[in-house]
């Protein structure tokens, strides 16, 4: 059907090229392709209303959406599935997620689940790196952070040798150091590490972490809007280049993304 040339046909010209002159009356014609249908233009182009020759039609360009660009995301949601004493998540949070998040705050949003691989209620690498992950949910509820937990979580996986232990004391120790910069709530957010508060939170994150991904394979497993994007330690360095992929039409994520991609070639 013709498009009635109302919403997008481009705006009339002010000037009319002279076409009573041979050449120029031919290089017109070949330029715009005459028309009854928009089936009749190519598919990047519509059927509208020959301004300087107001009995035709022509082919016409359609004009780019100035909404195009302002209706893609500016903001991607990073899901990160993991368990505090797994080195390999230590290594995704502190070589990946933390200077993204720190370098494109605005523009993602991460999501922590502290969860994993979990057999008959214990975790993969012990009691410790149960309540390692029971720290991390109660720190996201409780202390006041900005960036999903990803911080506090970071600084916890530090303390590797601990959380791969049953010394419950020093794990505690050291997430009360972790916490300091956020010293509002630090009791509240003690309380649950120790109570059935903590507990509940755990299997929320084991509610979600299936919601997510129905069967793990590998910890962490990182997702990009809901896609997975790591599934295992080959996958790593694939994270920044989809979240660019996705964010290149933001001019900081793309000067963000230039600078990393020299990096990459610079290595």
């Amino acid at each position: 059907m013709s498009s009635g040339c109302c919403d997008v046909c481009p705006p009339a010209v002010d000037i009319c090229p002279l076409t009573g002159l041979p050449i120029l009356s031919r290089l017109r014609r070949r330029a715009q392709r005459q028309c009854g249908l928009d089936a009749h233009c190519p598919s990047d182009s519509v059927c509208c209303a020959d301004q300087c020759h107001h009995h035709n039609k022509i082919c016409k360009r359609k004009p780019r959406s100035v909404n195009a660009v302002a209706n893609l995301p500016s903001k991607v949601n990073v899901t990160v599935i993991m368990t505090s004493a797994s080195a390999d998540s230590q290594q995704v949070l502190s070589s990946y997620l933390v200077p993204l998040e720190l370098s494109l705050r605005d523009h993602v949003k991460v999501e922590v689940v502290p969860f994993g691989m979990v057999e008959n209620g214990g975790c993969q690498h012990g009691p410790g790196d149960c309540l390692g992950n029971r720290l991390i949910s109660c720190a996201v509820r409780h202390l006041p952070v900005a960036d999903g937990g990803l911080a506090f979580a970071t600084c916890l996986m530090e303390h590797q040798k601990h959380l791969r232990s049953n010394e419950h004391s020093s794990i505690l120790s050291a997430a009360l150091t972790c916490a300091e910069g956020s010293r509002r709530n630090t009791k509240a957010f003690y309380k649950c590490s120790v109570g059935p508060e903590g507990y509940q939170l755990f299997a929320a994150a084991a509610k979600r972490q299936y919601q997510l991904v129905s069967s793990l394979s590998y910890v962490p497993t990182v997702l990009i809007d809901g896609e997975v994007v790591v599934k295992s330690n080959e996958d790593m360095a694939k994270l920044p280049l989809v979240l660019c992929n996705k964010l290149n039409h933001v001019p900081r994520v793309k000067s963000y993304c230039q600078d990393y991609m020299k990096t990459q070639v610079k290595n």
